[in-house]
């Protein structure tokens, strides 16, 4: 995809006649195969690409190379217009003028956490390791042609502030001048400060809490860059050499390249990077100085070749082997960077600490896995419950991925009836908020178990302090026999658990027998029960199970993080993270899984807890209940007790799934009162102390002090609030555009300035996921208020992709009905929140 349509792009600019220009370059854009039938781009970029940028793949790690290949088209046609002989009208193929091309240069940026982390959405990278997928030189590629402060702005984000070294195309007549220009933007608009956000087409929500406090930063000092004239190479009939790049094209397994520098800065330790043109394919194994750096790094289509390990380097000679890991690919090398972090002189750019949650909600099938609903956390710059990334081998037999990686056993979701989910592209999200004290998602997702009326996800982030952060997850289940809800920890260093007594599934010698799918069935076994390797639970690849069949209504899971990549930035003391169910269930099960084994550097055995309830009905209930909370041996767990509360409606207890309330009382004496509450239109009272009405609310007792907050609800204790607006809409913008709003009529009193920053929901029975959030709105003279989506396009795909004149298909539709649920927040909530972004 885009090799074929940029050499005839390259080949229809250079005739510049409109007998053969003309008809070549909308052959790049007709409908077809992407070959001989058609060049697709059309209907890639209005079908394809969805409303975030983003193309149908899961996996960040495929995602991320559309745009590397549309560039060099994008490129070839930008400003290139042509006169047609029979119209006479100027025919424009301009890539950088369609809305949809420019919203896919940011979509890697907005997945980015912690600085550091694209989380391992399917077939992405390793388990929990560090990877950057955003792109510098795209983004500065987008500045330069788009003028738009934002990608300056990501620009310097991606740089650390450290834009020095930037340089503009090598066609402009000052390419220096364009660190200038980024600063110059900085200067005006102030550094990227990144948001909790919703991706709605894509199905990824982050709630991101941002801390300044205790950050720390220091300058980038030691680092080293080769071109390729100042690198030695050992001759090789495999070595082309030009002006710009090395390319090393192996013609059988075992073929290798030798390149020497000379390291003229300190003794230390290094980071490798490999600078690549974006083209090359295939993997090749690493060696410093003859002994081996890393196997089976892959090369395909990578910018920047990044390694897990580093580099100890001393001044003088060294050299670096590259060996073909397999019979086909080719590296093109444009130079050498080695970095390295000193810890002694600060500089003025700060990377903030960073505790997030984030849910998946999108394709899980493809590069996907069957991971609907997959809660991530991260704290401390250390993932802390990591998918399995990519499996051990990409082919149709590995039975490791099929029976496991890639499917629901091996996320943290909930297993319906014991099987995995069925194909979904987008889920439906009901409820987004990010405000500093509380952050909240809301997703149903019954699509993936079509026997289940109710599968939902409520993840709420809440601040304890300045720099602390706690977790709280509602996960209801309505439909089927079983139910597991299941989770992960990164790789620890032990785990303290409470509340439960495991029993361990062992022989008569005390050695762990079976596995999960029982005790007579080995771990691996791929046909276990008579499953096939594309029809199984997985159940049979987790190992040294553990089990209580009565666990008390309160238990909790302790881990001891391991920091398997070193990612942590120097902390000091242990990193814990503290899980916390309330319910009763029928058994609570501690397992070992294994990730991808041939991953150098990856974790070597994760542990999963499965949390499990049956019945004989098939219209079973469930609602689990967890509290997560990552701290440091430096401060301790900020929480002492975590119990469920009674709920009671006109006096008489209530134990519906439709609602749950939980007390957290904190080391400080504080008390917080978690609501979620799938009916928000009753009234209820929460432990005899305050009435709440509404989907999801916090109320907080700090000596006398209350502090409240209320999402898309009426009534928390003596606060009463707007739930929500709600209304038709009356037209919205049905052509490609930078520029899109969507124009309502809204029921009763609005107050204009409380929609920016909300989320529209429209009705959700014929459309996929129909979810924007508002920028800014307007009240029109004729009572309808118009809503503006920004650069977000309504457009889902074409009517008929043959016929591209032929009109859209949208999102939403004139006089469907619309939600937009609102918060509110009471006392003195800056008491929390000072120092959370």
């Amino acid at each position: 995809m885009g090799y074929q349509q940029s050499s005839l792009a390259a080949c229809a600019v250079c005739m510049d006649d409109p007998q053969y220009t003309i008809p070549w370059l909308d052959f790049i854009f007709q409908t077809g195969n992407g070959a001989d039938t058609g060049g697709n781009m059309n209907n890639l970029l209005i079908s394809a690409i969805d409303r975030d940028g983003f193309g149908n793949e899961a996996a960040p790690h495929y995602n991320s190379g559309w745009l590397s290949k549309f560039i060099e088209l994008a490129q070839y046609l930008k400003g290139y217009s042509i006169v047609d002989d029979i119209s006479k009208q100027k025919i424009s193929y301009d890539l950088y003028q369609n809305p949809k091309f420019k919203k896919m240069f940011l979509s890697m940026l907005h997945l980015l956490i912690s600085d550091t982390f694209t989380p391992q959405i399917g077939d992405t990278e390793q388990t929990g390791n560090p990877k950057v997928f955003a792109n510098t030189g795209l983004l500065l590629g987008a500045y330069i042609n788009y003028k738009d402060p934002i990608y300056a702005q990501a620009v310097y984000y991606l740089c650390g502030g450290n834009i020095t070294s930037l340089r503009g195309d090598i066609f402009d007549e000052n390419p220096e001048a364009i660190a200038a220009q980024i600063q110059a933007v900085i200067d005006q608009y102030g550094e990227l400060e990144p948001n909790s956000n919703n991706l709605t087409g894509f199905g990824f929500a982050i709630l991101r809490n941002r801390f300044t406090s205790t950050s720390v930063v220091y300058e980038s000092v030691n680092n080293a860059t080769y071109a390729l004239s100042e690198l030695k190479y050992i001759s090789s009939d495999q070595l082309a050499l030009t002006p710009a790049l090395a390319v090393f094209k192996p013609v059988a397994k075992g073929d290798s390249i030798t390149i020497g520098f000379d390291w003229k800065n300190a003794s230390n330790t290094y980071e490798l990077i490999l600078r690549s043109n974006g083209n090359s394919t295939g993997t090749f194994h690493v060696y410093l100085d003859g002994k081996l750096l890393q196997t089976d790094v892959d090369a395909k289509d990578q910018s920047n070749i990044y390694f897990s390990k580093t580099c100890p380097l001393s001044m003088g000679m060294h050299l670096l082997t590259l060996e073909a890991a397999e019979t086909v690919g080719t590296l093109e090398l444009a130079e050498l960077m080695f970095n390295l972090q000193s810890t002694e002189t600060p500089v003025a750019f700060s990377k903030s600490t960073e505790t997030t949650a984030a849910v998946y909600y999108g394709r899980n099938s493809g590069h996907g896995h069957k991971d609907t609903l997959n809660l991530f956390l991260y704290a401390y710059n250390v993932d802390l419950a990591p998918d399995l990334g990519t499996p051990e081998y990409k082919n149709a037999s590995d039975p490791h991925n099929h029976q496991f990686v890639d499917k629901t056993i091996s996320h943290n979701t909930v297993i319906v009836d014991e099987f995995p989910q069925e194909n979904s592209i987008v889920a439906t999200s009901t409820h987004f908020d990010d405000s500093d004290y509380v952050k909240v998602v809301d997703v149903n997702a019954t699509q993936v178990y079509p026997q289940c009326s109710v599968y939902g996800r409520t993840v709420a982030t809440i601040q304890l302090n300045a720099t602390d952060t706690y977790v709280v997850d509602f996960f209801r289940v309505k439909g089927g026999k079983s139910h597991i809800y299941n989770f992960h920890s990164a790789e620890n260093n032990g785990v303290v658990t409470s509340g439960l007594n495991l029993v361990k599934q062992v022989n008569d010698a005390g050695e762990y027998v079976g596995s999960y799918a029982g005790k007579d069935i080995t771990w691996g076994n791929v046909n276990a029960n008579g499953e096939s390797l594309n029809t199984s639970r997985g159940f049979q690849w987790l190992k040294n199970i553990q089990k209580d069949t009565s666990p008390a209504s309160v238990f909790s899971f302790d881990w001891t993080i391991k920091d398997t990549y070193a990612t942590s930035k120097n902390h000091v003391g242990d990193i814990h993270l503290k899980m916390t169910m309330l319910g009763t269930y029928d058994e609570v099960a501690l397992t070992v899984g294994i990730p991808p084994r041939n991953k150098v550097g990856n974790p070597k055995a994760l542990d999963y807890v499965l949390v499990k309830r049956e019945s004989n009905s098939s219209n079973l209930e469930s609602v689990f209940v967890s509290v997560l909370e990552p701290y440091d041996d430096n401060t301790g767990s900020a929480i002492v007790s975590i119990e469920e509360v009674g709920v009671t409606k006109n006096g008489t207890a209530v134990t519906s799934m439709e609602i749950k309330a939980v007390k957290i009382t904190t080391t400080t004496g504080r008390v917080d009162y978690v609501v979620s509450s799938y009916d928000n239109k009753t009234l209820y009272n929460i432990d005899g102390k305050f009435d709440f009405c509404g989907f999801f609310g916090v109320y907080t007792l700090i000596g006398k002090q209350i502090i409240t907050y209320l999402h898309d609800g009426s009534v928390i204790g003596t606060n009463t609030a707007t739930a929500s607006y709600s209304g038709k809409v009356v037209d919205f913008t049905k052509e490609l555009s930078f520029d899109n709003t969507i124009k309502v009529q809204i029921d009763g009193n609005v107050h204009v300035d409380d929609l920016a920053g909300r989320y529209f929901y429209g009705d959700s029975k014929f459309f996929s996921n129909p979810s924007y959030r508002i920028e800014s709105a307007k009240k029109n003279s004729d009572g309808t208020y118009t809503l503006n989506i920004g650069d977000v396009s309504l457009i889902s795909a074409y009517k008929n992709p043959y016929d591209t004149k032929g009109g859209y298909q949208y999102n939403i539709l004139e006089d469907i009905s619309f939600t937009i649920p609102l918060s509110a927040t009471g006392g003195n909530v800056g008491k929390i929140t000072s120092s959370v972004k």
